[in-house]
């Protein structure tokens, strides 16, 4: 039986998107025989809480909680507290600590505030490794700071370490610089970590082709390509009854920065004014959170007896949201480098996709070869609505909404796939080791 430790920074009982790539990681290597020792922070720092995954744990499985100076709950809420509604409404004095604050972050925890983690979390990796014979360093980010603490771990007790890169790091549209020093600096640190890692898993193939790329002194065998995944155990127990209305489904945070609703909504708005009797006939519903940013919209667009917003809901009650709606939608976040895991469970839901995202992001890749939807710029929304109208008219006349799904293909994405290539990569380094 071989042996590793597995840090990552989120993890069960963390809700979240973030959380599911571990969690299945871990059921599907543990039950190939690897013996898995997690590394991750205490439950209380966990801005977001789902029960859900931990009953997929085996329950022998041996967790490490290392505390943090600055957990991601206190961010996130600082996060919302600041950007959210009511930021406008607090006085001068917070505002200036607001931005204060801000400053410190940005200058003092680079990559990130994660960082405050590493004093630790490292005494307890290097504990770990050496009492417990492990063979395998591995890390999962983001945040970031968790690939210093896997160097940092390597360096200590000489184990191989494969690096997890679930979201591109300085690639990303999405990242935050407060300036070009700041870019640099995480930019030079990035090169360094990657260069000194063994492996480096990235989920699509033009994030390791870019960064193949972008530091060309770095051996590319050493990237490999594990997109996320999807579980059929996840559905296994779920049998909800379909919604009596025309039911629209999009899962995951909506936000201002973020993937923006406001075409899609605009789309929708157009599509139910050809509808007598719409709001008897048809919802759209949001799962998750941000929809507080976008009640003004749906009410200037009319739809407010049409859409509705869940607020944060576990990961199973966003699956009966999926498997109780007809048309499953996909609105994209601008970024080149797309392939949110909610796509996966689209996938297995067996509900068409109608995804608003570049044509050529690793998401459109996916829902194209699995013949699962159809992809359509966010800024058509003429064609949108026309789309929208053809699914409800196969609605209407009780045919089904969508054809061509391709088994085949979908099932190259189930986890256990997944798991098998990673067990591969730890396997090849344990023999080099």
């Amino acid at each position: 039986m071989k042996k590793a430790l597995f840090i990552s920074y989120y993890f069960p009982p963390s809700g979240g998107g973030g959380v599911k790539r571990p969690t299945k990681y871990v059921k599907f290597l543990t039950a190939m025989g690897w013996d898995l020792t997690v590394l991750t922070v205490p439950e209380k720092s966990y801005f977001l809480k789902d029960d859900k995954f931990l009953h997929e744990l085996p329950p022998d499985l041996k967790i490490i909680r290392a505390r943090t100076l600055i957990s991601k709950k206190r961010t996130d809420e600082f996060r919302l507290k600041s950007l959210g509604k009511d930021a406008k409404e607090i006085g001068l004095f917070a505002k200036l600590k607001n931005r204060a604050l801000w400053i410190i972050r940005d200058w003092f925890f680079i990559p990130d505030v994660q960082v405050s983690w590493i004093p630790f979390a490292l005494p307890k990796a290097i504990r770990a490794v050496r009492k417990g014979d492990i063979d395998i360093i591995w890390t999962k980010c983001p945040p970031y700071s968790v690939l210093i603490l896997g160097a940092l771990a390597k360096f200590f007790t000489g184990r191989p370490w494969v690096i997890d890169l679930a979201d591109p790091w300085t690639l990303a549209t999405y990242a935050y610089f407060p300036n070009s020093i700041s870019k640099k600096i995480n930019e030079l640190m990035e090169k360094r970590l990657f260069k000194y890692a063994d492996r480096i898993v990235t989920v699509a193939d033009n994030i390791a082709d870019d960064y193949i790329a972008k530091y060309p002194g770095i051996d590319k065998r050493k990237y490999a390509v594990i997109p996320n995944g999807f579980d059929d155990d996840d559905h296994t127990e779920l049998r909800p009854a379909q919604n009596s209305k025309f039911t629209l489904c999009h899962t995951g945070r909506i936000d201002l920065a973020n993937r923006d609703p406001n075409n899609f909504l605009e789309s929708l708005s157009r599509f139910i004014a050809d509808i007598p009797d719409a709001e008897s006939k048809v919802q759209a519903i949001f799962v998750g959170g941000g929809g507080e940013y976008w009640l003004d919209a749906v009410r200037k667009k009319g739809l407010g007896k049409i859409v509705k917003f869940t607020g944060n809901v576990s990961h199973e009650k966003s699956l009966e949201y999926q498997l109780t709606s007809h048309l499953l939608v996909l609105i994209g976040g601008g970024s080149k480098y797309e392939q949110t895991g909610k796509i996966f469970e689209y996938l297995v839901s067996e509900k068409p996709i109608l995804a608003l995202i570049g044509a050529n992001t690793p998401a459109a890749g996916i829902i194209e070869k699995t013949g699962a939807g159809l992809v359509i710029s966010g800024d058509e929304i003429d064609r949108c609505a026309s789309v929208l109208r053809d699914f409800y008219d196969h609605y209407k006349a009780g045919s089904t909404l969508w054809k061509g799904r391709n088994a085949e293909e979908i099932d190259r994405y189930n986890w256990n796939n997944h798991a098998l290539k990673l067990h591969g990569i730890f396997m090849e380094l344990n023999e080099k080791a």
